[in-house]
């Protein structure tokens, strides 16, 4: 690939771009031996086998939009326009996670930073495999549209599927400039040590804008149709220029890229993390320390709290959980009027089952972690300290993410149901949500945030997190069918649910604790390769 890119005249191109192209391939070939090695194996971009996998689930989801052109035909402009929309908007949710991933967390940049290397070059070669990105999904999306275009349109021409491919290709190669130019400008607006905080931000506001969308969207329909002009000339210049202010503000978003980019590197590299921060004895760390296990159980919630705060891998996996963490809330607001007790259906059935969901995505997420390095730390920890640690995780998880909401959403249930149905939902409900947390405990392999994350992973989870939700409305029905009939059914099956919850939670500490062990095992066997015993 670099041998044809070279072949096209690339170099003649990065060097009018003011990258250095000798550099530049050295940085490439550097970054895909790190990829090949698995020592960098959170980027989309030089994943093969997770790049082919989304590749496949992306045509699937482009076959699927042309279904619905098959009742009517579209025109050209119509059906154009459409896919182009569609894939801008699929893969500007990808690139600015991705480019955010590797300009706001450069860990390579810090050892490169004393080299004689351009701001332009290195992030040049940084940002590379989003065009692979780019060129795998885009073509994967509109492959199957652009064929069945000549079946679908009024009026088809042989090379409109040329046309169609290309017209994606180039919005997508814009969506790309646009994502990393945003970086930019954040660059050049936000000090360097509260990038990755603000850089987190700018991520969640994508997805919170699409969960709104069915609100946002009419209100913004009627503001920009009162504000365009009448007349079709008008929309056209418009159509014509927005492109063009897009790749001037690209253009010069990219420019502070290619400025004094390394000589920040350091300060964007740690800053962001809550070190500055002083710490604190926590008393709710005093009270897990007295019930579950005592030093071992306060370190293992003083431990996992201050890097779940800290840590930039799991708190980017968090973003993925803001639509599950708001949802009690909305589902609240829905179903609050109606008694789960009167024999209606209310949206607060499902309530206890959105909080095993967000358990599921913490457990699966909270193994990896950006200091995995660091891991080597609890070689040194007693064998026998482990139990109490794994319980100060569980005491952790249980509080913040069980007992706290739950005492919360007490109140309003109490206002509209009355204290006694009101608090006999929140003990099912904390019920369900602890027996949710006890075979999800499961699924923390390791010691917390003591692996490598990996791309790999949100293709595997994404089928579990489809068949979760199936699970989960059976249980939904079944639980309004067969408990919600009377109050001696719910009390009774609580009184059920807290039993197993006990059950599955002591034997998922057992297995989160000999995780921990046989992992520590592996790291310290493959520290031990590295070196050899010498007799003086």
């Amino acid at each position: 690939m670099k041998w044809l890119l070279r072949g096209l005249g690339a170099t003649r191109l990065l060097s009018a771009m003011g990258i250095d192209p000798r550099r530049y391939w050295l940085l490439t070939d550097l970054f895909g031996e790190l990829a090949e090695r698995r020592e960098v194996m959170n980027q989309l971009g030089r994943d093969g086998f997770t790049l082919k996998v989304a590749s496949w689930l992306y045509g699937f989801i482009g076959a699927v939009c042309c279904i619905g052109f098959l009742i009517h035909a579209p025109t050209t402009a119509t059906y154009l326009l459409t896919f182009v929309l569609v894939t801008s908007l699929m893969l500007f949710f990808i690139l600015v996670s991705e480019a955010g991933n590797s300009l706001v967390n450069p860990v390579e940049g810090v050892v490169l930073a004393h080299q004689p290397i351009d701001g332009a070059t290195y992030t040049a070669a940084k940002l590379t495999h989003l065009l692979r990105i780019v060129a795998f999904l885009a073509l994967a999306l509109n492959a199957v549209p652009a064929a069945a275009s000549l079946l679908l349109l009024r009026e088809p021409f042989w090379y409109y599927p040329l046309l169609h491919i290309a017209a994606t290709y180039g919005a997508g190669l814009l969506v790309a400039l646009l994502a990393c130019a945003l970086y930019g400008w954040l660059l050049l607006l936000v000090p360097a040590p509260r990038l990755k905080s603000v850089a987190q931000v700018v991520e969640m506001v994508p997805l919170l804008g699409l969960m709104f969308a069915g609100q946002i969207w009419p209100w913004l329909a009627r503001k920009v149709g009162d504000w365009l002009p009448e007349g079709s000339p008008w929309r056209r210049n418009l159509g014509i220029a927005l492109p063009v202010v897009a790749v001037v503000i690209a253009a010069m978003g990219l420019r502070a890229l290619s400025g004094d980019y390394l000589i920040r590197v350091a300060s964007i590299a740690h800053g962001g993390g809550g070190g500055r921060t002083k710490p604190r004895r926590s008393r709710m760390g005093d009270v897990v320390a007295r019930l579950l296990g005592g030093p071992p159980a306060r370190a293992g919630f003083a431990y996992t709290a201050r890097m779940m705060r800290r840590d930039w891998a799991f708190r980017r996996q968090l973003i993925s959980i803001i639509p599950c963490a708001i949802s009690p809330a909305i589902l609240l607001a829905k179903g609050v009027h109606t008694d789960p007790f009167s024999g209606q259906f209310s949206a607060v059935h499902v309530i206890p089952h959105v909080f095993g969901i967000v358990l599921f995505l913490v457990a699966v997420s909270m193994v990896y972690g950006s200091d995995h390095k660091g891991s080597w730390l609890f070689l040194l920890t007693p064998s026998g300290a482990f139990a109490g640690f794994a319980r100060g995780v569980y005491g952790l998880l249980w509080i913040s993410v069980i007992g706290i909401p739950h005492a919360v959403l007490l109140v309003p249930l109490a206002w509209y149901w009355g204290v006694a149905h009101a608090l006999l939902f929140a003990v099912f409900s904390v019920s369900v949500a602890t027996l949710y947390l006890g075979l999800v405990l499961r699924l923390i392999d390791g010691v917390p945030f003591s692996k490598q994350p990996v791309t790999s992973r949100g293709v595997y989870f994404m089928g579990i997190m489809f068949g979760g939700v199936l699970v989960i409305s059976i249980a939904v029905g079944l639980q309004y069918l067969l408990v919600f009939r009377s109050v001696a059914v719910v009390a009774g099956v609580t009184v059920t649910l807290a039993g197993a919850a006990w059950f599955v939670t002591r034997a998922s500490l057992s297995t989160f604790t000999t995780a921990m062990r046989y992992n520590l095992s592996i790291e310290s066997a493959e520290v031990g390769s590295m070196f050899q015993e010498v007799d003086a």
